[in-house]
């Protein structure tokens, strides 16, 4: 297929795309296994570890690869491990993001804990913190669950359940100054886990029409680059889930519903595109992402970001911890919110970009852009599969 051809039918150009998707409803099977742990832990558990893992679980991830593994200790204990076999070699070269889905893992169990009546006592790397160049089969995190003799609820529990990451394009409506304050709050609130000494994270916004054209040229740029190289190309194929049946097998990474695109187009694509035939980096398929992402960029009416002073293993999982907590008070506010890590990585092909995104918007010189990421309002997505919480015990 032309590549003009899958724009017409990802966009809603053709009438048919407009007036048809009702059509459409009950054509796929859901996915009932892979979206089963968005229900929350089985009612028959009683192990408080079980029940705020289920939690984990959920928590936000790159490329929903879920690279946790747990081993349990003594009761009311755990280890947090990365899982070697679920890294991104090429899009995450340094293991970067992966350490900052431990800290969205780590966050939601803390969160979790409190609504259930316990403190979540977390203690990061208590075998050794390893560098940023490598990546050692010591645990993350031990995390001791003590019964708490004081209410510690946090009011972002309720949204662990339906938070998600939108890819739609957003409406117009403006998020305001009430409502990034709110944000803050929530995403500030009192939290168990206590002080982090040597942790400076810093807020950023950008919402002038100069800044959010500037961030759109350079997210869509950056998506350019990604798709330029076989391998990366094939990273993110790999974790691309073609049709309904793929997503209950796999239970991971994301799929067409997951990006928005649903009824029509979403029917049409499954049956025109096999995973075979989109392997070639120079298909449309493979090249779609670009024009995606400067539309999608550019209906943002804000962009945000989190940054660091450092950049340790530690600052990126704990960087992850108030990731998690943005994500869900923005859950909790409705406001959709999109983090776009291309221009973000760290390979030689996104260096001059990520240069330039320092200088345009004034990133400091010994600053880590952490995260990077667009807020909006949009009608929900799917959700993304999730496997069993038994395929993520440590077998040392």
């Amino acid at each position: 297929m032309q590549r003009r051809d899958f724009l017409k039918i990802m966009g809603a150009g053709g009438a048919g795309v407009i007036m048809m998707p009702s059509l459409l409803t009950g054509c796929s099977s859901t996915p009932e296994s892979a979206l089963a742990p968005w229900q929350g832990p089985n009612p028959d558990t009683t192990d408080i570890r079980l029940q705020t893992l289920s939690y984990g679980l959920l928590a936000a991830n790159p490329h929903n690869i879920q690279p946790w593994l747990i081993r349990l200790e003594a009761p009311r204990q755990f280890s947090l491990f990365v899982d070697p076999e679920r890294l991104l070699p090429e899009t995450d070269p340094v293991h970067r993001q992966i350490h900052i889905g431990q800290g969205t893992f780590l966050e939601n169990v803390s969160i979790a804990a409190g609504a259930l009546g316990y403190v979540a006592d977390i203690s990061l790397f208590p075998e050794g913190e390893y560098n940023n160049s490598t990546l050692e089969d010591l645990p993350v995190a031990h995390v001791h669950l003590r019964p708490s003799d004081i209410d510690i609820s946090d009011p972002l529990f309720d949204a662990i359940l339906d938070r998600q990451t939108n890819k739609r394009p957003y409406t117009d409506e403006p998020v305001r100054a009430t409502e990034r304050s709110s944000l803050r709050t929530l995403a500030n609130y009192p939290l168990a886990r206590g002080p982090e000494p040597d942790f400076a994270l810093h807020w950023h916004w950008f919402d002038t029409d100069t800044e959010r054209e500037a961030m759109t040229e350079l997210i869509g740029q950056a998506m350019a680059v990604e798709v330029s190289d076989h391998d990366r190309h094939l990273e993110t194929w790999r974790l691309f889930r073609f049709n309904e049946e793929e997503v209950e097998r796999y239970r991971d990474g994301f799929s067409y519903g997951n990006n928005g695109i649903t009824g029509l187009r979403r029917w049409l694509v499954e049956r025109l595109y096999s995973r075979e035939s989109a392997r070639d980096s120079d298909s449309s398929w493979a090249q779609f992402p670009v024009d995606q992402h400067y539309e999608i960029a550019a209906s943002a009416p804000l962009f945000g970001a989190l940054s660091t002073t450092g950049n340790t293993r530690r600052d990126q999982v704990l960087l992850g911890r108030h990731y998690q907590r943005l994500n869900l008070a923005a859950t909790r506010l409705g406001i959709a919110i999109h983090p776009h890590s291309q221009i973000l990585q760290e390979y030689p092909d996104m260096a001059s970009l990520q240069a330039r995104l320092h200088s345009q918007f004034g990133f400091g010189e010994n600053t880590t852009v952490q995260m990077l990421y667009r807020m909006g309002y949009a009608d929900p997505v799917d959700k993304t599969p999730r496997r069993a919480l038994a395929d993520l015990w440590y077998n040392s």
